[in-house]
């Protein structure tokens, strides 16, 4: 690739490599980082003067023929450059006014407006790169309790102890004369929570 290309319309020489913020090409020479427009003036013009700085008569900051360049001072490069609005129509009011480390004026407004978009690229990106998640909960399979086995003839309530052996039947409490309680005394609370004394039949 060329340093610059000729635009037939205009005739500018439009520089192609890297460029500031404001458009304006540079390049390194002698290991220092230079403008190029004001490197093609001098090498093809003359010295610029002291304190003077090379106005684009074209008004392209990229352009490099130096038929398009004027030295003026800052102060009228300043006057010329100087709009009253920008590119996207907002009023460059003295409070709506960037003044760029390179001199050049940028619209406040304008750079909120690409901060947004950035932003918004940003989490979209964001949200693009994070994995799927599920809104929907799973439910976890419960087991039901296990309840330990107790041998007949032992305290149902778990205490391991032996019960007596009934000596009458009472129907009611489901209490059968000969088989042993199923609680000892005490131990079940109220026979009407715990289902009363059913006696399963002894076994051999």
């Amino acid at each position: 690739m060329s340093d610059y290309l000729i635009d037939l319309d205009t005739g500018c020489w439009v520089w192609q490599r890297a460029r500031t913020t404001a458009g304006y090409g540079t390049l390194t020479l002698d290991g220092k980082t230079r403008y190029a427009h004001r490197v093609f003036y001098e090498g093809y013009v003359a010295d610029i003067p002291q304190g003077f700085d090379l106005d684009h008569l074209c008004r392209n900051p990229a352009c490099c023929n130096p038929d398009h360049l004027q030295p003026v001072t800052h102060a009228e490069n300043m006057r010329r450059a100087r709009r009253s609005t920008c590119k996207r129509g907002h009023l460059l009011s003295d409070d709506n006014v960037y003044v760029a480390p390179d001199g050049a004026r940028q619209c406040r407004e304008c750079n909120r407006i690409r901060g947004r978009a950035r932003v918004q690229r940003w989490a979209a990106d964001f949200k693009a790169e994070r994995p799927g998640r599920s809104t929907k909960r799973e439910t976890p399979t419960l087991l039901p309790p296990v309840v330990p086995s107790i041998p007949f003839g032992k305290c149902q309530c778990g205490c391991g102890t032996e019960t007596n052996i009934a000596k009458k039947t009472i129907t009611a409490k489901g209490i059968v004369k000969g088989q042993p309680y199923r609680y000892l005394r005490g131990h079940a609370g109220s026979w009407w929570e715990q289902g009363g004394y059913a006696i399963e039949p002894r076994t051999g």
